[in-house]
């Protein structure tokens, strides 16, 4: 059962329920730690088994998605609250609560994505325990190249600097990214307000992780968390 898991169906009162294309659902249990993604928000926390039931204790980040993510979310964190029924061999995880069943299996290895040369696009922020996302950060991207130099669009604006690492592995290091240089056009209120943020954090950036096709470049503890296009 330990190992890492994703969603392969869900049912509710028997009739299979949709999940969207683009709907990440997984479950990771590592000794008595549980994480995972919930279609749209990332949890954590603490796991248990007591007989043929798993008890979990989580918290999960707070970021918006459309209404059927959000729906979705709402009835995989309802099962996982409500110390569900378990089955679980080497080939699948099964929970059931109540009328409702999720049905796991184990997550194929994915490729992970390399730093450089990679045209990396923002899907929101991690600010302390929080993740959040905002209108128009999809208009952010930036691209790592292999001579050192970084460019992109920080929301509004083209941008250009220098980057570094040290210490770096397939999985992340520490980062150092030199003084930003941007064009100096405004794009409204919503949209500059978002790329003070974007430029705040580079500023600042220290290192960087990798999961899959996932980037969180970390300043402290807020981060830019971004995907490859």
């Amino acid at each position: 059962m330990i190992g890492d898991w994703t969603i392969s169906e869900i049912t509710t009162d028997g009739t299979p329920v949709e999940v969207p294309d683009g709907a990440l659902i997984t479950l990771r249990l590592d000794g008595a730690e549980a994480g995972g993604t919930a279609a749209c928000n990332s949890f954590g926390g603490q796991y248990r088994t007591e007989g043929d039931r798993m008890v979990l204790e989580l918290f999960s980040t707070e970021m918006g998605c459309e209404a059927p993510l959000m729906n979705l979310e709402e009835l995989v964190l309802g099962v996982f609250g409500a110390s569900p029924r378990f089955t679980a061999t080497t080939d699948s995880l099964t929970l059931t609560a109540d009328s409702t069943v999720l049905r796991f299996a184990p997550t194929p290895e994915v490729e992970v994505a390399a730093l450089v040369d990679n045209d990396w696009e923002l899907s929101g922020f991690i600010e302390g325990p929080a993740a959040s996302s905002r209108p128009g950060v999809e208009r952010v991207h930036l691209l790592f190249a292999a001579d050192g130099s970084l460019g992109g669009n920080a929301g509004c604006n083209g941008l250009r600097s220098t980057w570094s690492t040290e210490d770096d592995t397939l999985a992340g290091g520490a980062l150092s990214i030199g003084e930003v240089a941007i064009t100096r056009m405004s794009c409204g209120p919503e949209i500059d307000d978002l790329e003070q943020t974007v430029l705040a954090i580079l500023a600042e950036a220290d290192r960087y992780e990798i999961e899959g096709r996932r980037l969180v470049v970390w300043a402290g503890d807020d981060a830019l968390d971004l995907r490859v296009r």
